[in-house]
């Protein structure tokens, strides 16, 4: 076997390997995500409203002790953004939900207090203070 034809090869294998990995890394990426928007306000109802660019999930009333939740599959440019918009009361909050971009796709678990929002990273994770109430 010549030097450019082991050179040739040794590309290929390269490339082969880069190729594995990159799909590897979209195919993780666009596992299911779920998002859970739970309300815990001390004796109040509350409205939730999210969405994205391409979609809209309308507005929904949040009874105490319940939740709101999606699903989704992240696109493949790491550009899924999901914002909600809370009202209860007259009072109001906005957060973004999910941003696929950045670190805001590390909290799928939103918690709605009198105090204001927090994320959690999963369901027994420990809250974060994410937002007051305007």
């Amino acid at each position: 076997m010549t030097t450019s034809t082991r050179e040739q090869l040794v590309t290929i294998r390269l490339l082969a390997t880069v190729v594995l990995a990159t799909v590897l890394v979209v195919q993780d990426s666009t596992a299911m995500v779920t998002i859970h928007v739970t309300n815990k306000l001390s004796s109040k109802t509350l409205i939730v409203h999210c969405g994205s660019r391409e979609d809209d999930l309308r507005a929904h009333t949040v009874e105490i002790d319940d939740d709101f939740e999606w699903s989704f599959e992240p696109n493949v440019f790491f550009t899924t953004l999901f914002s909600c918009n809370l009202r209860v009361e007259g009072r109001r909050l906005s957060f973004v939900a999910y941003d696929q971009g950045s670190d805001g796709a590390k909290y799928h678990y939103w918690v709605v207090y009198d105090r204001g929002l927090y994320g959690k990273r999963s369901s027994t994770g420990g809250e974060r203070l994410m937002g007051k109430w305007n």
